[in-house]
């Protein structure tokens, strides 16, 4: 049995293409909104079309049961936003701007009043009149307040629309880099995003004047209750009431090579692997191309991650109870650093640990190893997985400085392409997927779970209302042994 399984790993890290999967995440991004930015918002007629390129591609590969499921979403379409002023000796400069999940449609080229109002709190409009004018903002979104914040203040009083630029915590990489995030907010409240050079040269403007005149061109629109689609195809199994998950999401801010095609190239280059072996799982698996990730949903602060939830609650609450684990994949063509990540929920942490000792040596990538954490984290699809009831796990991605440097902007391509770290993603999961799918039990241990739920008790808040704190302590570290045993017995 042993040699068994020794060969079928042989078979698969052989069988694995990263160039196939490298050149399947580019060729998802001829599907714009936008003709010169990208931008695959919900909803939008680009991830319709990326969603049937994908359905296609699935077919290709051998996939079964390839479908497409039907979830409602706010959807978004960003087809231009451009700026431009005459600056010294009557040069006409112009800008391009990126945009927020907002409506403002100016129906050509319209003239405005440009204002500065430094970091757009309420302090800074004192004295102001803003009313029908742009308001250009200096924002850092990881140190001090969302996007949503300024915007919504800017709509209370009276501004036609706010141009925010960053001043550090993204697109950190280049002064031309645009930035874009989930608006959180609701979508007559419009906003946009400019580069630091680009804003450099308004502000040097501004120095000398209160106001600007621009000219501004914009085509941004939400439209709700929209039909989106999550795209879907299948590797039967032996066992077909028992399944496996596999997911990425394809929807994308710019052009979104790291975020998300790769993870759902690399989804597919998995699938594709297993299929040209001919392997017989034991489980189902499916292979979900996820809608509406970034953003679906306005005047919310929870407005991303709908298509996955979408997924999971409506059209598929039955996976709770059938799906023995999610593979979640986020940015897995990205190195950071020399020690790789995989992040799951408390009852998958011990057997992710004790399956990666087993593993063969995979491709040179990570000197350090692998390390497990939980809990997951609410960046990614598996938190909405996993809040059905399906135990989740995605590969670690927001440690590195890409965070603050790529992400989310147009510098998010194949230029940071990693082969080496894209190679070892593939090998590792593809084996964890095969071993996960060999286990005759599902090898969860919610022993911490237990020691979570004790640590986060209040134990003075529990004496005060004459709760029995000590013996909910007790039964929690019975329950906490027992369940240790159990996962013991079973793995």
């Amino acid at each position: 049995m042993e040699s068994k399984v020794m060969d079928l790993r042989e078979r698969v890290l052989r069988e694995i293409d990263t160039e196939y999967s490298c050149n399947l995440a580019k060729k998802m991004e001829q599907f714009r909104s936008h003709p010169v930015l990208g931008y695959r918002p919900a909803g939008s007629r680009a991830e319709f079309e990326t969603g049937e390129f994908l359905v296609r591609e699935m077919q290709k590969i051998g996939l079964s049961d390839v479908h497409k499921d039907a979830v409602t979403v706010d959807g978004w379409e960003f087809h231009r936003a451009s700026l431009s002023y005459y600056a010294a000796e009557n040069e006409k400069v112009a800008v391009e701007l990126g945009a927020y999940q907002t409506t403002f449609f100016t129906d050509g080229e319209k003239p405005f009043s440009l204002v500065y109002l430094g970091k757009g709190t309420a302090a800074d409009y004192e004295g102001r009149d803003v009313r029908g004018k742009l308001v250009l903002v200096e924002i850092n979104q990881r140190d001090e307040w969302w996007i949503n914040y300024p915007v919504y203040q800017a709509y209370l009083k009276g501004a036609a629309a706010l141009i925010a630029v960053q001043s550090g915590g993204y697109g950190e990489v280049d002064e031309e880099a645009l930035n874009a995030q989930d608006i959180a907010g609701p979508e007559d409240a419009p906003a946009f995003s400019i580069s630091r050079k680009d804003a450099a040269g308004l502000l040097k403007l501004l120095e000398k004047e209160e106001e600007l005149s621009v000219t501004f061109d914009a085509d941004t629109r939400v439209r709700r209750n929209c039909t989106t689609y999550n795209i879907a195809g299948s590797i039967p199994g032996e066992h077909p009431e028992r399944m496996v998950l596999l997911s990425a999401h394809y929807d994308s801010y710019f052009s979104g090579f790291q975020d998300d095609n790769t993870a759902v190239a690399m989804m597919l280059g998995i699938a594709r692997a297993f299929i040209k072996m001919g392997y017989q799982p034991e489980n189902t698996w499916v292979f979900c191309a996820m809608a509406a990730e970034e953003w679906g949903i306005a005047d919310s602060k929870y407005d991303w991650s709908t298509g996955a939830y979408a997924e999971v609650f409506n059209v598929h609450p039955e996976w709770a109870g059938k799906v023995i684990g999610d593979f979640n994949f986020e940015l897995p063509a990205l190195s950071n650093g020399n020690l790789d990540g995989i992040r799951c929920t408390y009852e998958y942490k011990d057997f992710f640990e004790d399956t990666l000792k087993t593993l063969p040596a995979l491709s040179p990538a990570y000197p350090e190893g692998v390390l497990v954490s939980a809990p997951i984290e609410t960046w990614s699809d598996d938190f909405s997985v996993a809040i059905s009831g399906i135990p989740s796990m995605v590969n670690e991605f927001s440690a590195g400085s890409f965070m603050t440097t790529h992400y989310h902007s147009q510098y998010d391509s194949d230029e940071y392409y990693n082969e080496a770290a894209y190679r070892f993603h593939h090998e590792l999961y593809g084996l964890l997927l095969m071993h996960l799918d060999r286990q005759s039990v599902v090898p969860l241990n919610f022993a911490e779970v237990f020691e979570q739920a004790s640590a986060s008790l209040d134990v003075l808040m529990c004496q005060k209302s004459g709760s029995r704190v000590t013996a909910l302590l007790n039964l929690l570290g019975q329950t906490e042994e027992v369940a240790e045993e159990v996962y013991d017995r079973i793995y």
